[in-house]
């Protein structure tokens, strides 16, 4: 069953890229670039484990490259201790995001990536959900452009929109799209905000449309950008997440 289904991503994908229209952002308004000449327009993660999760961010996974920025996830055992407790972690890894750098409410997210057979992730999250005094719509939705998934033992590039306030995970609905099989190569990833729900692409062809008549599916709270690599459970080797470019176009 899972060789089928994973012969079954690869040929849908195949037929996308054959006969599917492309769409061109590069007409719309331009309102933000970073081809990752440094590292100003974001902040790097150091010092922190990745949620409750075996993974610790730190910033010497980060680097700049002729390519881009490079993520590393690495096999690392050491007992560490943060803000969030002592705990024992297999895996380091990195993290980058434009808090407190780059917001914006709606738009056309267009980022340029070559994956990794782990779990690499390229995600829009509410800044709100930070700070107190924040409201229901302020929190959610979390929007994960492009996250590579365990899927039996193959892994698995995916769209996922996590929606609807929960008091202690934010989130508690999710939808989402197994788009193909993780081929460790260069791809064109991107989200436009709609007012009811959103359209995903994969190199210019839409992949995923989700629409929902939830009021808590979309909100117009400013967003920001999270980059980050990580490792599953299952995961034995190291990886490279590298990004080339980010594009923010006006709707």
């Amino acid at each position: 069953m899972e060789i089928i289904q994973n012969l079954f991503y690869s040929v849908r994908f195949w037929l996308f890229k054959k006969y599917c229209k492309r769409v061109d952002f590069s007409t719309r308004k331009l309102v933000f670039s970073d081809d990752f000449k440094t590292l100003d327009n974001f902040n790097v993660k150091d010092g922190e484990f990745y949620n409750d999760n075996d993974v610790y961010f730190s910033k010497d996974a980060v680097s700049l490259t002729s390519e881009g920025v490079k993520i590393v996830c690495y096999k690392d055992i050491a007992t560490r201790e943060t803000y969030q407790g002592k705990r024992t972690t297999n895996w380091t890894t990195g993290m980058i995001n434009s808090y407190d750098k780059f917001l914006y409410p709606m738009g056309i997210w267009v980022i340029t990536a070559k994956i990794c057979d782990s779990w690499p992730a390229i995600w829009l999250l509410k800044k709100d959900r930070n700070e107190p005094g924040y409201t229901r719509g302020q929190i959610t939705p979390e929007i994960d452009i492009m996250e590579v998934m365990l899927l039996g033992n193959k892994n698995v590039v995916r769209h996922t929109v996590h929606y609807g306030y929960a008091e202690l995970i934010y989130r508690k609905f999710g939808i989402g799209k197994n788009i193909f099989k993780c081929d460790n190569d260069w791809h064109e990833f991107a989200v436009e905000l709609l007012p009811n729900g959103y359209n995903f692409y994969v190199d210019d062809i839409k992949t995923a449309n989700f629409i929902s008549k939830d009021p808590e599916f979309v909100t117009t709270y400013p967003n920001y950008l999270l980059l980050n690599n990580a490792a599953h459970p299952e995961n034995s080797k190291n990886t490279e997440f590298i990004i080339k470019s980010v594009k923010v176009y006006e709707n």
